[in-house]
Order: structure tokens, then sequence, then C-alpha cells
């Protein structure tokens, strides 16, 4: 029989792991997503939920007091209170979404995206695809008429062992 409480250990001493999710909660109310694995999205999940509990408290100065002591950043408190607080008051939880997005491609761990509830996600770097414009091939074809000009030109240029004939052989990479 097993009477132990289950503990997630997420590091290897309670400090670390204190530091760890202090550190996780911080960045999700900063940035408002986050990706990390399974077993930290899941341990952050219901300390998020309590901490925007306490930002909806009706006396701020103590709300800002209890997340001064859970959070590494002022802004992040103040973010926390003023704009979450509003944000989410209308629900009594579950204040993230999670989806899985896969597998870490090092150690095979899965992964999670947790997005505040009201933020919009958006992609960077999205490639977009660009029709080929008729007035590119025009640019090319006068280019390659520069080119043919240019290389006239420098036929009619001395090469640099005839400018320096009297002075020996022109300088290598070696210096001999």
């Amino acid at each position: 029989m097993n009477n132990r409480p289950k503990i997630t250990k997420l590091a290897s001493n309670k400090a670390h792991s204190e530091s760890l999710k202090r550190s996780l909660l911080t960045d999700l109310v900063t940035y408002e997503y986050l990706e990390t694995t399974a077993s930290k999205a899941k341990a952050i999940v219901p300390l998020f939920d309590k901490m925007i509990n306490i930002a909806k408290e009706k006396n701020k100065r103590h709300a800002e007091m209890k997340l001064n002591k859970i959070l590494f950043s002022k802004l992040a408190t103040d973010k926390a209170i003023n704009i979450l607080a509003k944000r989410l008051d209308d629900s009594d939880g579950g204040y993230l979404n999670l989806y899985k997005t896969g597998l870490r491609k090092g150690d095979n761990s899965p992964m999670i995206k947790m997005i505040v509830k009201g933020y919009v996600y958006k992609e960077i770097g999205a490639k977009k695809t660009t029709k080929k414009s008729k007035k590119k091939e025009v640019a090319t074809s006068e280019t390659k008429k520069y080119e043919v000009n240019e290389i006239k030109d420098m036929s009619q240029a001395k090469s640099q062992n005839m400018e320096k004939g009297a002075q020996g052989k022109a300088k290598s990479r070696s210096g001999i």
C-alpha cells in the first residue's frame, strides 16, 4: 500500500525546483505564452491559477505583496494585477490553454505550449510566397548588358604584374 503523496521532482534539490517554477511563472506572465516540457507544465498550471486568483483580490496592496514573493519581476507583478486579472475576471479557473507540440529533438521529451486565455499568438517567421514579376526579368537583362561593358573596360586596364613591372612580383599571402 503506497501512502506517499505524489511529488514531482523537477530538479535536484528543493530550492532549484522552486526557483524553476517561479522563473517559469514570471515568463508566462510577462510573455503570455511559453513552450516547455509536459512535466514542468503540469507543475505550473495549478500555481498559475492560484496566482491569478491572488491578483483578483480586492485589496490590491495585499495582492501585490503576495505576488512579489512569487514572481521575480515587479513588471510581471503589475501586469498580473492590472492586465491579466481584469481580462480573466469572468472565469474562476482554467486560465491556460495547453497544446501538445510534439517531441523534443534532443531527448524525445513531450513538449507543451501554454497560452494565457485571451492572448492571440502570432507565428513569427512564416514564409510568404511571392509571384515573380516582369520587372525583375527586365532588371536582370539590364545587368547583363553592364557586365559585358565592364569586361570590355577591364581588358584595357593593366594587370597587377604589369603595373609593378620593375618592382618585382605581386605579393601573395605567404609574403614571398
